[in-house]
């Protein structure tokens, strides 16, 4: 049996692409905890409750992903027993190899195989396909530089040569819950007692993670107040320090979120040279269903 668990907040955008294409896959329940969602997420996992498919458990507050992700997986045990846990985020698309569901591909692999990892591949349109919230009509782009984000990346003196997304994703896994100790906020690496060692068999994540302008500027914006919080700014990821604290300094100049955008995704023009120099590739097919616009 394969549980996935998402913790989630305002994703009514992706949330019914999320989970149709994971039942595709072969997942068999997903359980789904929303964080005070006022855009009708709610009401779009609603349906697949009443299909007997899912799980929705309302969690009001700050948004804990880190211990409400644990609390979901001990759940998916207590209830389900399952073989396999997936938590990806409300944007990413789990895939196994050509030829196979999720479900086949992780029911081949041996009982000493615990962890398996995700190769995650950060999907995103131009700057200005972002802005016009043009990002389901495309065209999309993916990553083809074979480089990880610069050392101190947190820090808005760090030069960074190309847009944040042109680097290559930290990847995820999925993972057997038997022996679960803790997973990091994320689902970047699991703790397993005994300990279990992650192993690469192909399958990818395909994430979306530049959708919603507004939304987008919400979210760093929401993160800007942590910065004078030091207990709370090192849990930060490093790429939200670096916007949180690059917004903040745009907001002193009477700039808004438009000011840190060539941080994070290239404009056409140079995503036009980029895809010259193969250093970014553009996709035109997904390899699995999903709701592009015409």
């Amino acid at each position: 049996m394969i549980v996935m668990t998402i913790v989630l907040r305002n994703e009514a955008g992706i949330v019914g692409d999320l989970i149709r294409h994971h039942l595709e896959q072969g997942t068999d329940r997903v359980i789904v905890l929303d964080n005070g969602s006022t855009d009708g997420t709610t009401d779009i996992v609603d349906d697949f409750v009443r299909a007997g498919v899912a799980d929705l458990i309302r969690r009001e507050g700050g948004f804990d992903q880190a211990n409400w992700g644990n609390e979901l997986v001990h759940l998916a045990q207590d209830r389900y027993r399952p073989d396999w846990i997936l938590a990806p985020d409300a944007d990413e698309f789990i895939a196994a190899p050509p030829g196979e569901t999720v479900a086949t591909h992780l029911a081949r692999q041996p009982a000493g195989v615990r962890v398996v990892e995700c190769h995650r591949v950060n999907l995103f349109p131009t700057r200005e396909g972002f802005v016009a919230g043009a990002w389901r009509r495309g065209p999309l782009f993916r990553t083809a530089l074979a480089a990880w984000q610069p050392e101190r990346f947190h820090k808005v003196a760090t030069h960074s040569a190309f847009p944040y997304f042109c680097y290559v994703a930290l990847h995820k896994v999925v993972f057997r819950p038997e022996g679960f100790r803790d997973l990091m906020k994320g689902a970047h690496m699991v703790t397993l007692d005994p300990p279990a060692e992650r192993l690469r068999t192909g399958m990818v994540m395909w994430h979306f993670p530049m959708r919603e302008p507004a939304k987008f500027a919400a979210a760093i914006e929401r993160r800007i107040p942590v910065l004078a919080r030091e207990k709370d700014r090192i849990n930060l990821s490093n790429h939200y320090r670096r916007w949180a604290t690059m917004l903040r300094d745009a907001h002193d100049r009477g700039a808004g979120i438009e000011a840190i955008l060539p941080d994070i995704l290239p404009d056409a023009a140079q995503m036009a040279a980029f895809e010259r120099a193969g250093l970014v590739k553009r996709v035109s097919t997904l390899p699995f269903r999903f709701a592009m616009e015409a």
